[in-house]
């Protein structure tokens, strides 16, 4: 019995140690495994940085340029994000909560009724900041606004981050 007493307390401070020691990334990234809800969203520089800070909304099109519904489309209040950067840009992923959603016909009624800082803070104006959501995905982001209109959430970094 005293044997399986010393390994179950070994087992234990071993997991005790493992999980102290892992870096920020792999601890989220078995806290993301563990969540059912989860969505993942990838963004590039500077906006990866920016996000839940000073770029307080993320807007998507709620279609894709064909015309068929983005699975992103659907994301409400409420719902946790997990934000990964681009392929290749070696900084660790972070979670925001979604708490309002809007959708908006255009780009432009989106940047207008918010603001375009809270969207893209580094756009000088919002006529380039409109310019920039447009180019997104070669062109892409552009006629699929055109098609199904776009969706704009607010977004703060989840609690256990702040």
């Amino acid at each position: 019995m005293p044997t399986v007493t010393f390994r179950f307390f070994w087992a234990c401070l071993t997991y005790a140690y493992i999980i102290i020691s892992q870096s920020a990334y792999t601890a989220l990234k078995i806290v993301l495994t563990r969540t059912k809800k989860m969505k993942r969203m990838k963004l590039s520089l500077p906006y990866f940085f920016d996000l839940g800070k000073d770029k307080e909304y993320e807007m998507r099109p709620l279609k894709d340029s064909k015309g068929e519904p983005k699975k992103q489309a659907s994301w409400d209040v409420g719902l946790n994000v997990c934000v990964t950067p681009d392929e290749g840009e070696p900084n660790e992923p972070y979670v925001v909560q979604i708490t309002e959603r809007h959708e908006f016909p255009t780009f432009r009624a989106a940047l207008e009724t918010y603001g375009y800082k809270k969207f893209m803070p580094n756009q000088p104006n919002i006529e380039s900041a409109i310019q920039a959501y447009k180019s997104i995905d070669n062109g892409n982001y552009a006629k699929a606004e055109k098609i199904g209109g776009v969706v704009a959430w607010k977004m703060v970094l989840a609690k256990t981050q702040q």
